[in-house]
């Protein structure tokens, strides 16, 4: 198990935007946005976990394959959405 670096170890730089400006998110409907978002986030913090060695692989993985699992029923779901309204 990886412990967090204590507070002395970490540089006091300051932290990065990581911005994504799509158009194609406007599509989206407000839930499967919101969940997007919190997917992302999710995905973000642990790639960082792993990548920063913070966390181990096996946050890592879990996560990346909640990500696709949820997706794929995010797509499903307003897929059946969008055969309905026409």
């Amino acid at each position: 198990m990886h412990l967090p670096p204590s507070s002395e170890s970490v540089p006091t730089t300051p932290p990065r935007a990581l911005m994504y400006a799509e158009p194609r998110l406007a599509r989206l409907s407000e839930s499967a946005y919101g969940e997007l978002r919190s997917l992302v986030t999710q995905l973000l913090e642990a790639t960082l976990g792993f990548l920063l060695n913070e966390s181990g692989e096996e946050p890592f993985l879990a996560i990346s394959g909640l990500f696709i699992a949820r997706i794929v029923r995010i797509h499903d779901r307003d897929e059946g959405k969008s055969h309905d309204a026409h």
